[in-house]
């Protein structure tokens, strides 16, 4: 949180970080979808999948096309979206691979 890159990095580095700092650096880029989870829990599923950042999904399947389902805990953000690291709920996102 509060890092750009290192999530795809093969180094396996692990970083230092500000749990006071809030809002990572994918929250604060303006031209990303914000998360909804305005369906409520399991909103997504086989017969209404979900798009970018929309949840809350439970598997890959709840997704359109080639979005996974983003598996998070509390107060975790979503890559490529705006929003979660103040969502108190442990929603799970579709997102891009």
């Amino acid at each position: 949180p509060g890092c750009s890159g290192g999530r795809d990095s093969p180094s396996k580095t692990d970083y230092c970080y500000d749990p006071s700092f809030g809002n990572d650096v994918a929250e604060r880029k303006s031209g990303e979808p914000e998360v909804d989870d305005s369906g409520g829990s399991d909103y997504c599923n086989s017969g209404n999948k979900c798009g970018i950042c929309q949840g809350d999904c439970d598997s890959d399947s709840d997704c359109e096309g080639d979005l996974i389902c983003y598996q998070r805990d509390r107060y975790e953000s979503v890559p490529g979206c705006r929003g979660g690291s103040q969502d108190s709920s442990k929603s799970d996102y579709c997102v891009n691979p």
